[in-house]
């Protein structure tokens, strides 16, 4: 059987509140509590949160650290959907209410004895621990309160809990705190940690200069704040980086509203009250991915950002960008708000100053006699050598020839911006110093295009690019490492979907045991491709990076735990490539086998208990390269 990737679907989609709310507000006293019923409980995780890669959808109710715990059915209603995955919510069930409401429950242990006889059945006729099945409304109706389940840590579970929702009739989750469910306690308001700025054309400042700045934030007087005015010019955004706690948790978990209040006047907001799981990569657009890759941190957008379509603010408040005119003084207000109406704000002043050609003494700081950096569509480039007048930068392109005199300098270095919309030049020469800059194509989003550049071609699809992109490519071979090494894009730039690429490889491969792999910070992720002739592989990937051409040779390890008449449990791993499928029988006949990659261990699971494994067992794992390695052993 395929083991199937971790797979963590949730997309933010946002209506107006009012008219949520009030659907909430009639349906309080619907639902219960589904686990530890009538007790306090705490919560790891909130409907909205930021994670790497998707919205948290529900909530994620703690369960002390222990699995087994009774999960019960939150209303009246039958199971409509069974699913057993390796990653996502693991063991999940869902139940159909009479409302048209669903309700999830994710990452169990086990269920109850009626469906884990019928699952167990399914599992031995298909052949596969993964599994997922629709029943009729009568072959497993439930009552409030029965127990459905116990709760586990199956699936993409950081650790026990119970992972819970509670979806609409279209499928899309409402938040489950909106229900004014008893056993949560939150009178905590939302915590800010820092906030930035970032400039959103090329005539915008930021304290003289062009740059994406934040600064942390210190709670005073019952809000958050900035000190000292900040010095700012043109078409500006505000980023946030905040958390919200609920009472007797340490963990850091989602805000559930942003309002912008721009001198009084609301600009932006946003309600994390409904989900959809059409666009769950959206929040790659939503938040702003280069930072968290660079510096692990999470900042929320409080503007709608190009690739963005996620509708969850008022269109009559425009996209949340704002213009910041000379001799004007704006007040920001920035209202956070729980899902328990706790609230806070973030206050800060920002003056309007006519750029000096001065930036403030620190910004862009580099031992590097000269550098660049792309922001969007704008290029930043600078040299380190300071001088009483402005010293001017030949642009090239093609045959083409224009002066660029500097836009502004601090006490380190002179900085010129050009928007890349008008023509990619060739080279940049400032004094002696030449800045070739990389990016050999525009390939604007949303539009199918083929590129084609000496040893690597690429198909780009409508779908791949949320923003317009300027790429970049290269090729080296690393002598010491013996390895052709492909870079296509940054990592720092996000993806909807796939690209497809070509390697036209100047070496020869043993190709039945080679494959594709990016590299990931020390490591390297497998990612397979089909060789199409003697040096040319093709694949397809969601990230840009580092490609390169390695073997695996080496066939995955079985290491037995347990071996007898009851129960089998082994512990599988692989170096490289990953494991692809694993399979047991017992004198030729199927036996089911648990698969947890948490902890690399599978284990049996006999369709009929009353009759003990005997006889010749046979394990069977592979590689994702197709490397095989198989145990047998007598079971007397």
């Amino acid at each position: 059987m395929k083991c199937s990737p971790i797979l963590f679907f949730s997309f933010l989609f946002y209506l107006l509140s009012f008219p949520l709310l009030a659907q909430v507000e009639a349906e309080k006293g619907y639902y219960i509590f589904p686990i530890q019923t009538g007790k306090t409980n705490f919560l790891s995780g909130t409907m909205g949160e930021l994670r790497p890669g998707h919205f948290h959808a529900g909530i994620d109710i703690k369960t002390k650290g222990v699995t087994g715990l009774p999960v019960y059915a939150a209303a009246d209603g039958y199971i409509s959907r069974i699913k057993i995955s390796h990653g996502g919510y693991g063991w999940a069930l869902y139940i159909a209410h009479p409302n048209g409401s669903t309700t999830v429950y994710g990452h169990l242990l086990s269920f109850n004895d009626k469906i884990a006889q019928e699952v167990l059945k399914k599992q031995y006729q298909e052949k596969s621990y993964t599994i997922e099945m629709f029943p009729d409304p009568k072959d497993f109706p439930v009552k409030q309160g029965e127990v459905i389940a116990l709760s586990g840590n199956s699936g993409g579970s950081g650790g026990p809990h119970l992972h819970f929702e509670i979806r609409d009739k279209e499928q899309r989750v409402v938040n489950p705190l909106s229900y004014g469910f008893k056993e949560i306690k939150d009178d905590t308001p939302p915590s800010a940690v820092r906030l930035a700025l970032r400039p959103m054309e090329i005539d915008s400042r930021i304290n003289h200069g062009f740059q994406w700045t934040d600064w942390p934030l210190s709670l005073k007087n019952g809000h958050y704040e900035i000190t000292d005015p900040i010095a700012a010019n043109g078409k500006l955004g505000i980023e946030i980086m905040a958390f919200d706690r609920l009472n007797g948790a340490s963990n850091k978990n989602g805000v559930s509203s942003f309002e912008l209040f721009i001198n009084d006047s609301l600009t932006y907001q946003h309600h994390l009250d409904l989900l959809s799981f059409v666009e769950s990569r959206q929040i790659l657009v939503h938040t702003n991915y280069e930072i968290e890759k660079l510096r692990r941190q999470r900042f929320a957008k409080l503007y709608l950002d190009q690739g963005n379509h996620l509708a969850f603010q008022q269109q009559a408040y425009g996209d949340g960008t704002f213009w910041v005119e000379p001799d004007s003084t704006y007040h920001i207000r920035i209202r956070m708000t729980d899902a328990y109406q706790n609230k806070r704000e973030v206050r800060f002043t920002i003056q309007g100053e006519t750029p000096d050609r001065s930036e403030i003494p620190g910004m862009d700081k580099s031992k590097a006699p000269y550098g660049f950096k792309l922001a969007g569509n704008i290029l930043k480039y600078w040299e380190q050598k300071p001088a009483d007048e402005y010293k001017e930068s030949l642009l090239y392109e093609g045959h083409a020839r224009r002066i660029k005199t500097a836009d502004y300098s601090n006490e380190n270095s002179q900085y010129y911006l050009i928007d890349l919309y008008d023509g990619i030049p060739d080279s940049i020469k400032i004094s002696s110093n030449t800045i070739r800059p990389p990016f050999q194509i525009e390939i604007p989003a949303a539009s199918n295009i083929n590129f084609f550049h000496k040893n690597l071609k690429l198909k780009f699809t409508k779908n791949t690019l949320f923003q317009d992109l300027y790429l970049n490519t290269d090729y080296q071979y690393d002598e010491k490492l013996k390895e052709e090494i492909f870079s296509i894009g940054e990592t720092t730039i996000p993806l909807k979907s796939n690209f497809y690429a070509e390697l036209k490889l100047q070496q020869a491969y043993e190709q039945e045991k080679a494959a594709v792999y990016r590299k990931v910070g020390k490591g390297y992720s497998y990612i397979g491709g089909t060789w199409e002739e003697e040096k040319v592989i093709k694949f397809k990937s969601r990230s840009f990076g580092q490609f390169t051409i390695k073997y695996d040779s080496i066939p995955p390890k079985i290491h037995p735990i347990i071996v007898n008449n009851k129960k089998c449990k082994f512990r599988i791993t692989d170096e490289r490539s990953g494991i692809s499928s694993y399979n047991a029988w017992i004198n030729d006949q199927w036996l089911l086998l648990h698969y947890d990659y948490k902890t690399n261990m599978i284990w049996s699971e006999r369709l009929d208990k009353t009759i003990p494994l005997k006889g010749l067992l046979r394990v069977e794992v592979t590689d994702q390269i197709g490397n095989k390695k198989i145990y047998e052993k007598h079971i007397p």
